[in-house]
């Protein structure tokens, strides 16, 4: 997979800011343009240090920044078709108990 736009970007300024004579914090404060807070600076530092610059892609439209796996997702698929009122506590509980997957209240 080739970086895309995003990513490029997200690695030009993560390069600028390692290249520049400030700290990462008198960077920030000093350049309003950066496209991303400090914090996800280190995020996407650590991130990059993982994976290479490839790790900083936007997966999210390729469906592979997912939470739950498909079977999890057929799961409760399957469930919610079956029964519409399904409690979504019920669900969560047998997610964590097959899947070993927590999913938050809101997900």
């Amino acid at each position: 997979m080739d970086i895309d736009d995003r990513g490029q970007t997200i690695v030009a300024w993560l390069k600028r800011i390692e290249e520049s004579p400030f700290t990462v914090v008198d960077f920030f404060e000093k350049t309003a343009a950066v496209p991303f807070s400090r914090p996800q600076y280190y995020r996407y530092l650590k991130k990059a240090h993982e994976g290479g610059e490839q790790a900083l892609c936007y997966r999210k439209h390729t469906g592979e920044n997912r939470k739950l796996s498909a079977e999890a997702e057929a799961f409760i698929a399957g469930c919610v078709g079956r029964d519409p009122h399904v409690s979504p506590l019920w669900l969560r509980e047998m997610l964590a108990e097959k899947y070993e997957c927590a999913l938050s209240p809101s997900g």
